[in-house]
């Protein structure tokens, strides 16, 4: 329903001409209609055949003024105002004339005033004739007030009270109090509202009782079980609300009668479906809009009625949004904090999704001021359902209001607060998000509540507070955040820390790496840090992004980019902090080895010498390692070093100056050198010949103790070396060992008798191999034994491959064996001759092989080389032999 209509203006649309319809009822054997000017359906015209007799029976002699009866008709096409007058022209009592207006609807609720169609019945007689009536534009008229008619318990009952049925008894003027209670009305209710000013008992339309009736005092009695109200018109009446007056004062005294004033109808939305509901709210209305300069809450009420509206008027609209930003500001100056914030909590819900919802940042704007000294409230006031859309406008002026007043009762407000609470405040950014960034007791909250954040709440709060975090004292609150982020954000985020403050902050430096790993972006990451102004504080980030793993060494000591210092101090540290496995994984490799071991400083002597005992280390690292170590560490680490180096390169090539190598380290471990270990080691079964060759040669060399040590275990030298099939020595290597043995014979003679003994059959299984200077050192000792008992020594026996029994056998093995050898030198064999001192016999076993004069000429050659003592041996018994053989001339000649 429109405005205009509700005002009283209810000509809105221009209405030129009515025309009304009528009806004459009255006694024709019996009441019936008798005459209309217009036939109505059967329902309709069955109640104004009813309603157009009197109500109730009279009482002998009893009369009565003509009355009027206003109500609508079922079909809704007319509404009927009636007049009846008691008729004294028939012989039966209690017959009546009534003259029936049929009104349209639409005619009656929008003609501006109903007194153009009252003045119609205003006739002395009834009519006798039906007529149709045109009416052209109803003027309205002011009405007479009825100053004697209290009628504040019928505008009670009708208005302000549970709505009933309404019957008044002796009311003065019934059809004054009608005509200006009709004319109040408001369109919709007009149209349904019926009415009798003179009844002598209740009267029903359609199944339910008239709206209103008047009836004189003595028909009360027959409105005794009747359910609807009663009222004394005559009596005067209490009044049981406040709003009566205004009313009863606007219905029955004022010119114009209504019930609402303009304001008041722009109020009530339109809403006529309850007129006493409407009414109230209406006077509400106004009674709360006066109290509102004493108690800002009124605006609350305000705020009630309108979203009870199912439309509301522009006007209305304009007026509540004006008052409830000064309402929500003197509410925040006037009220005690909790009562402040009440109001601001019931405002913000009353405002949230309505049609003042613009209002909410006036809201907002209130409750940030007051955050400032009653900050519990503020956190109180959001952790209350409020659509996104309240929030959206409350949380920043809050956070604000919060950040500008910040103090102890702020801190533990934001403690207390339930996280999405903080999440919230945090997400709207601003001073407060930089203020709890450098608040301890906050940021170690964060850290506790930060995991548990819906999905959403955590990234809006990432987003704003980590920029912040770039302190370790920060480190509670940031530690969730890092472990979140993206490949991307995470080297935005290192950008971000370098330029900030150059990584001062070095507890991030481990969520950092830790979530590089995770993201797979350690390469990135460090490509990040290579790029940013090197400085202590991000070298010790890089170093951070390195373990003792195989890639991230070689990624160290193969990068370009760093200083020598940085991959050296990197290196040695990273080496240090390394596992017994991830020392193996390096050392093993041979090129990474290299390459570390390289670089290393010679400070790191400690990781060397991890390296040398690392199985798996290259021979060549391990001797480079171990010299670089033996000028640096104390006697009893060099002597382990050196022990350590021998067992592994004894047995094995190892690269340049292995000779001098060797006996480097023997003479470092002097005399601790088991020279037993050693044998096992250099000479043992698995042993290549030419680093038998090599070893021994080493051994010979070897100087101080460590060689008298070797010399003490000639018999293991033997020992070892008799198992082979063959003794396979270079020449060098045998005059070597020939000096051993020579040594051996001055310090230990039995053992150097007894490794003699182990080594001849392997010597005569030996020609092939330049040895025939180890037989001249071994063979005589022996030989001596056996010319002196011609028969094998004790010992010998249980020398395998050895048989012989007699010297004259060993004479010929050894001969033969030096002729049919062609490595073995003549000259060892004049000498073994000597040594054996036997030099005849051993010739004269030459002479008489097939070879034999052949290898006595190159057995002369020999002799300028023997020693002075023995060539004359040589050369007599060259000649001797040559001068027995007849035909043969002399060979000195």
């Amino acid at each position: 329903m429109s405005r205009c209509l509700l005002r009283g203006s209810w000509a809105c649309r221009s209405v030129t001409v009515i025309t009304v319809e009528s009806q004459i009822h009255g006694y024709r054997q019996g009441h019936q209609l008798l005459g209309a000017s217009f036939s109505l359906s059967k329902q309709d015209q069955a109640v104004v055949d009813r309603l157009s007799d009197i109500a109730g029976p009279l009482r002998s002699g009893e009369t009565f003024s003509p009355y009027l009866s206003a109500y609508p008709l079922p079909s809704g096409a007319f509404y009927v105002l009636a007049r009846t007058w008691q008729d004294f022209s028939v012989p039966r009592a209690g017959c009546v004339r009534t003259l029936s207006l049929l009104i349209p609807k639409d005619s009656w609720s929008s003609t501006q005033g109903v007194q153009a169609f009252w003045n119609l019945l205003q006739l002395q007689e009834p009519p006798t004739i039906a007529n149709r009536i045109e009416i052209s534009k109803p003027i309205v008229q002011p009405l007479p007030p009825i100053p004697s008619f209290q009628g504040n318990e019928l505008l009670e009952a009708l208005f302000l009270e549970t709505p009933r049925p309404v019957a008044v008894f002796d009311a003065p003027n019934p059809e004054l109090i009608a005509l200006r209670l009709i004319t109040a009305l408001w369109p919709s209710i007009r149209n349904r509202f019926a009415i009798s000013t003179f009844v002598l008992s209740p009267r029903r339309i359609e199944g339910r009782d008239f709206d209103l009736v008047f009836a004189p005092r003595s028909a009360r009695s027959r409105f005794a079980d009747w359910s609807g109200r009663r009222i004394d018109g005559s009596t005067e009446q209490k009044v049981r609300h406040r709003w009566t007056g205004a009313i009863a004062d606007r219905v029955f005294s004022e010119p114009f009668p209504r019930l609402l004033s303009d304001r008041e109808v722009e109020v009530s939305g339109g809403d006529e479906t309850d007129a006493g509901a409407a009414l109230r709210i209406a006077l509400l209305w106004d009674e709360l809009l006066e109290k509102l300069d004493r108690t800002p809450t009124a605006v609350l009420g305000l705020l009630d009625i309108a979203n009870s509206r199912k439309q509301i008027d522009p006007n209305v609209l304009s007026t509540l949004k004006s008052i409830l930003a000064d309402a929500a500001f003197r509410a925040v100056e006037t009220l005690p904090g909790d009562e402040a914030w009440q109001f601001i909590s019931a405002l913000a819900r009353k405002v949230d999704g309505t049609l003042v919802m613009s209002e909410m940042i006036s809201v907002a704007s209130a409750a940030g001021i007051l955050a400032g000294s009653a900050p519990s409230g503020a956190v109180a006031l959001l952790e209350q359902p409020l659509s996104m859309t309240a929030m959206g406008k409350l949380v920043p002026a809050i956070a604000n209001g919060l950040a500008a007043s910040f103090g102890k009762a702020t801190e533990l407000a934001l403690l207390s607060a339930q996280p999405q609470t903080l999440a919230h405040l945090l997400a709207a950014g601003g001073s407060l998000v930089k203020t709890v960034a450098n608040t301890p007791s906050l940021i170690n909250l964060l850290g506790q509540i930060l995991p548990g954040l819906a999905p959403s709440h955590f990234r809006e709060v990432k987003r704003v507070l980590l920029p912040l975090l770039t302190s370790d004292s920060q480190l509670d609150a940031a530690r969730p955040f890092l472990a979140t982020l993206e490949p991307e954000e995470l080297l935005a985020e290192v950008h971000h820390l370098a330029q900030v403050n150059g990584f001062e902050a070095r507890s991030y430096f481990v969520p950092i790496v830790e979530r590089a790993r995770q993201a797979s972006a350690i390469v990135e990451l460090r490509e990040v840090l290579l790029s940013v102004p090197t400085g202590s504080r991000s070298d010790e980030l890089l170093f951070s992004t390195l373990t003792p793993s195989v890639e991230d060494v070689t990624w160290l000591v193969s990068n370009d980019r760093l200083s020598t210092t940085t991959v050296e101090t990197f290196l040695v540290q990273l080496l240090r902090s390394a596992s017994t496995s991830q020392l193996h994984d390096l050392f093993r490799r041979p090129t990474t080895a290299e390459v570390i071991l390289t670089r290393l400083p010679a400070s790191a002597w400690d990781i060397l010498f991890l390296a040398v005992f690392e199985p798996e280390l290259s021979l060549s690292l391990l001797v480079a390692c171990t010299l670089r170590l033996l000028p640096v560490v104390d006697s009893q680490q060099q002597i382990k070093l050196a022990y350590n180096a021998l067992e592994r390169i004894l047995p094995e090539w190892f690269g340049e100056n292995e000779e001098s190598t060797i006996f480097t380290l023997l003479d470092m471990v002097g005399e601790t050198l088991n020279g037993k270990w050693a044998v096992q080691c250099g000479l043992g079964g698995s042993v290549a010949p030419q680093i038998i060759s090599r070893n021994i040669i080493a051994f010979n060399k070897t100087s101080g103790l460590a060689r008298v040590r070797i010399v003490e275990v000639v018999d293991e030298i033997a020992q070892a070396l008799e198992g082979r099939n063959e003794l396979c020595l270079s020449a060098d290597g045998a005059h070597a060992f020939v000096e051993i043995l020579w040594s051996a014979e001055k310090a230990n003679l039995s053992a150097y008798f007894s490794a003699s003994g182990r080594l001849i059959p392997l010597l005569f299984r030996s020609t092939l191999w330049p040895v025939s200077s180890v037989v001249s050192a071994t063979f005589p000792i022996v030989y001596r034994e056996l010319v002196k008992s011609d028969d094998a020594p004790n010992f010998l026996i249980f020398i395998p491959l050895f048989s012989w029994g007699k010297s004259k056998a060993a004479r010929y093995d050894l001969v033969n064996a030096f002729i049919n050898s062609s490595v073995w030198s003549p000259y060892d064999l004049a000498l073994a001759a000597c040594l054996c001192s036997d030099v005849d016999r051993i010739l004269r076993c030459v002479n008489k092989s097939i070879k034999g004069d052949a290898y006595l000429n190159r057995l002369v050659e020999c002799i300028p080389s023997l020693p002075s003592k023995y060539r004359q041996q040589v050369e007599r018994a060259i000649l001797k032999i040559r001068s027995e053989n007849v035909g043969f001339l002399n060979p000195l000649d």
